[in-house]
């Protein structure tokens, strides 16, 4: 089995429709996802609300990332990417991974 991939989705930076500031490709694997690793579950939800995601918000699998996480929580969020499903990482605000938790992932 292969592995799955890490997408860094980049959340708004305020009040937008997010067709207006992000690509229809970036648009289109959101909406796909059913797994998300996030810095603030409730900012999450938010953004894939605005998004339009086609599932209940509720049934999507949605992890915290913790600010300072150990080697141990940072392998169990990749695991599932590792099995084969392709995750979401999504900040509160701009793109994830740029001085941001979700760097260590």
């Amino acid at each position: 089995m292969s592995a799955g991939t890490l997408y860094l989705v980049p959340n708004l930076l305020g009040a937008i429709d997010p067709a207006a500031v992000l690509p229809q490709r970036t648009l289109d694997v959101a909406r796909g996802l059913d797994r998300w690793v996030v810095e603030t579950p409730k900012a999450a939800r938010a953004f894939l609300k605005s998004v339009g995601t086609p599932r209940p918000i509720a049934s999507l699998v949605i992890e915290p990332l913790p600010e300072r996480a150990t080697r141990g929580e940072l392998e169990r969020l990749v695991a599932p990417a590792l099995a084969g499903a392709s995750i979401g990482l999504l900040s509160d605000a701009g793109c994830p991974a740029v001085a941001d938790p979700g760097a260590a992932l």
